[in-house]
């Protein structure tokens, strides 16, 4: 007889605790829907929504700064003015600066499409007092050109300018002011830190005579120093980039918080009793915590770089939510 063929194999039996999982997951699983509940024709999806263009676009990419027209000479922005300053010295008394690392301090109101147009140039980030550059009228935010009639680049200026011949004759350039303002938020003032009035002092010697700087390279941009002297900021700058701690004197303000008491007056004459005490102008910064500060100085054009800085910081704090 033939043989019969071999039995189906059996599934695994289970156990009873196997079973009752099975059980459960049948009556948690949801059942299949009547065919009578079943959408015969599915909806169509929703239309995409159409791109139109708004106004505000428009007005926007008409206020897009334009790229920068280069002078083909040099590779700066056209438009900027040239100078020549001969120094016979060793030293000449300035800092360069690749141009991004002074974003926060004299470039803090060009835009960032006009930075790409001087970012391998070597620009002046600080100027000692008393040297030779400093003498010539050299200010910070200047760009060296040449050294004794040979371009020089960012990385090359130091080296180039210790290695060339006295005396030198060094070409500068300053960038266009509507495209790149340079911002100087400093200067030797009379302040007054002491007292909670904040009406006029009595007489001249109430006041302390401090070198103000806002921000700048050794600080943060909300930040105000006072130095006894511009002498003993310039060594701060130097304790700076030799990562050693400042040894000077230094009063700090932080700006965060605080506000113009009268600013809408802009500086506010002070008239002295006495009558041989010179006339000045002043203005008195209310901070967050702390006595008012009060900046004076004789003339309201040079006080004026400090109290925009000082509207500056508060304007950026206000428009950040850290008012």
């Amino acid at each position: 007889l033939p043989s019969s063929p071999d039995p189906p194999p059996t599934s695994c039996p289970t156990t009873r605790r196997q079973r009752t999982r099975r059980r459960g997951r049948e009556r948690t699983r949801p059942p299949p829907p009547h065919p009578r509940n079943r959408p015969r024709n599915p909806p169509p999806p929703p239309p995409e929504p159409l791109e139109v263009p708004s106004l505000a676009d428009d007005r926007s990419a008409a206020a897009a700064p334009s790229a920068a027209t280069m002078d083909p000479e040099h590779d700066v922005p056209a438009g900027g003015e040239k100078y020549t300053c001969r120094v016979a010295t060793d030293q000449l008394g300035v800092i360069f600066m690749k141009p991004h690392k002074l974003e926060k301090a004299c470039f803090l109101k060009v835009d960032a499409r006009n930075m790409a147009a001087i970012k391998r140039l070597a620009v002046v980030g600080h100027v000692f007092a008393n040297g030779a550059a400093d003498a010539s009228g050299v200010l910070p935010g200047h760009v060296l050109l040449t050294v004794n009639g040979k371009k020089v680049k960012g990385t090359d200026a130091r080296r180039e300018i210790s290695a060339a011949e006295r005396p030198l004759a060094l070409e500068f350039y300053i960038l266009p002011k509507d495209d790149y303002p340079l911002t100087r938020e400093e200067g030797m003032h009379m302040v007054k830190y002491d007292s909670e009035n904040t009406d006029d002092p009595y007489n001249q010697w109430q006041w302390k005579p401090k070198y103000v700087v806002i921000g700048g390279i050794a600080a943060q941009p909300w930040l105000m120093n006072m130095y006894r002297s511009r002498a003993e900021y310039d060594i701060a700058i130097k304790c700076m980039l030799t990562n050693k701690k400042p040894y000077v004197k230094v009063k700090h303000f932080i700006l965060t918080g605080s506000r113009i008491y009268l600013d809408e007056q802009g500086p506010r004459p002070f008239h002295p009793p006495v009558p041989h005490n010179p006339k000045m102008c002043f203005f008195t910064i209310l901070p967050l915590r702390g006595f008012p500060i009060k900046i004076s100085s004789k003339k309201p054009q040079d006080l004026m770089p400090v109290m925009e800085g000082a509207r500056r910081v508060i304007r950026t704090m206000v428009s950040q939510g850290r008012y």
